[in-house]
């Protein structure tokens, strides 16, 4: 009897620890649903903020388009605006002289260029010679020269040319920005690749024309001038004046664009030598950095400056 009663016991024992490991399981089970639930709740939450943020671009997205199809009246007689926000000149661009685009990056060295000369009413001649690698002394180079007419839009020209019985193609567009008077140069191969120049060079891109170093130095000199004006300390000065513009060239500006990364091969480095004369010579801070005192003025003042997009960035009494 008593061994029955003990066996009685063990299997209820047993009995009892399955149903608490079954109970565990199925809490388990039952959690784990849970929060497999919450999950795909969250989940759907999600992507119905999603697509009503969605909605709400595209209302927006919709509302910028309807005002783009808008008809603009032209602000001038002189010029309309372009696709790509360039200004498409309505009268005929004198467009001979040279265009360059440079830049020398980590990755990619280019100095190209393109003479236009002889333009007519109908053509004009060019000369590109481009010259691409990966530094200075890596590089390809390509050149070709010809006869580009000019199609039915103002200021942009065509050179076709068939070389083994496959056509060709170089677009010049003439542009202006401002005062400044660019080119954008556009390529179709019957290939894809340039026949005029050897691996990895090419032609297409955005050119600026090269002005005269006189003009460059009078667009200099007007921006100094109201740089001046601007500044906090211009009125305790009676009068000033810009003495001599050096342009840095060769060797010099390719020292500075190599020793600071905020220069480009692009940019107009330029030492400005001017002159000012304060209201009270013993009381001003215009004889601070560089300059002589002599008489009434402060001479040979030089300031540091970089001529960029038309725009003067002054850097101070150094590089």
């Amino acid at each position: 009897m008593e061994k029955k009663t003990n066996l009685s016991t063990i299997f209820l024992i047993l009995a009892l620890i399955v149903i608490i490991i079954m109970g565990y399981f199925i809490y388990k089970i039952s959690n784990e649903k849970t929060l497999e639930k919450q999950k795909v709740e969250a989940l759907e939450s999600t992507i119905s903020e999603v697509s009503e943020k969605s909605n709400d671009l595209q209302e927006s997205l919709n509302k910028v388009d309807s005002s783009l199809n808008k008809t603009v009246p032209a602000e001038t007689t002189n010029a309309e605006s372009k696709e790509d926000g360039k200004l498409e000149s309505k009268v005929q661009l004198s467009v001979n002289g040279k265009y360059e685009q440079k830049a020398k990056t980590e990755y990619e060295y280019y100095d190209s260029k393109v003479t236009i000369f002889n333009q007519t009413d109908s053509s004009v001649e060019f000369q590109i010679d481009a010259v691409h690698g990966k530094d200075e002394n890596n590089v390809n180079i390509g050149s070709v020269r010809g006869l580009a007419k000019k199609t039915n839009t103002e200021n942009e020209y065509v050179f076709e040319e068939k070389l083994d019985g496959k056509t060709n193609k170089i677009f010049f567009d003439f542009y202006k920005e401002g005062a400044n008077q660019f080119l954008s140069i556009g390529e179709e191969y019957n290939e894809g690749l340039n026949p005029y120049a050897g691996a990895n060079v090419y032609f297409r891109g955005k050119y600026e024309k090269i002005k005269s170093n006189d003009e460059v130095k009078k667009e200099i000199e007007t921006a100094f001038i109201n740089y001046i004006k601007e500044s906090m300390d211009s009125k305790t000065l009676t009068d000033y004046r810009v003495e001599k513009i050096d342009i840095l060239s060769g060797n010099e500006k390719k020292e500075k664009v190599e020793l600071n990364s905020d220069y480009q091969y692009g940019d107009m480095l330029a030492v400005v030598r001017y002159s000012v004369k304060p209201k009270d010579i013993n009381k001003t801070g215009w004889a601070a950095g560089n300059g002589e005192i002599e008489g009434d003025w402060i001479v040979n003042k030089a300031e540091c400056v970089n001529f960029k997009n038309g725009e003067l960035l002054a850097l101070g009494t150094g590089w």
